[in-house]
């Protein structure tokens, strides 16, 4: 039991003469070099990460912003092509629209034309072709008349007729038959602006 003694006694003056304080002011600095670059590994790899982490909220901003701005442009469009489809819609119907009126004013000026024709055309005279032009406002007629009294009458009833809104009919051209034929052909013309 002294033996034990003496070894109990004995080992912490062993372990003093161990760590001598230069030893263990060695051994502190040691450990607080390695904390040190373990802090700084870490600090390190925590910005590196943080510095990735930045880059893809700024990249992932960067696409929601175009993104977004894409899905506007695409409304816009959409809604430039719904006005668009409305805007020829409408126009091909006011297209439509005039044209029929247009067509449907023709057809009255023509309408008129021949109606009043039928009511002024005298016995002894035909009428081969009726030419109204709402480009020059030039109506012709062209047709045959048995005599020129006939044709007279006819020509004196269109200037007179007030439903031709004072259009003047002349005799242009006149054809005396030869031997064998027994009529009269004529080309009236009238200008439409009076």
């Amino acid at each position: 039991m002294l033996q034990q003694i003496n070894l109990v006694k004995a080992l912490p003056q062993a372990t003093k003469s161990l760590l001598s304080p230069v030893l263990m002011i060695q051994i502190c600095m040691i450990f607080t070099v390695l904390f040190l670059l373990l802090s700084v590994y870490q600090y390190i790899r925590n910005s590196a990460e943080t510095s990735e982490l930045a880059k893809l909220q700024v990249l992932q901003t960067a696409a929601q912003d175009q993104l977004t701005q894409a899905k506007a442009n695409a409304a816009k469009l959409v809604s430039e092509r719904q006005l668009m489809q409305q805007w020829l819609a409408s126009n091909s119907q006011l297209l439509q629209r005039s044209n029929e009126a247009k067509e449907g004013k023709k057809q009255g000026v023509y309408l008129r034309v021949f109606t009043q024709l039928s009511k002024d055309i005298v016995p002894g005279v035909w009428l081969k072709n009726i030419r109204i032009s709402q480009v020059d406002k030039v109506t012709s007629l062209t047709g045959s008349a048995l005599n020129a009294v006939a044709l007279v009458q006819f020509t004196r009833n269109l200037n007179q007729d007030p439903e031709l809104q004072g259009m003047k009919f002349e005799i242009f051209n006149l054809n005396y038959p030869a031997a064998n034929v027994q009529s009269i052909s004529f080309l009236l013309t009238a200008n439409s602006n009076g």
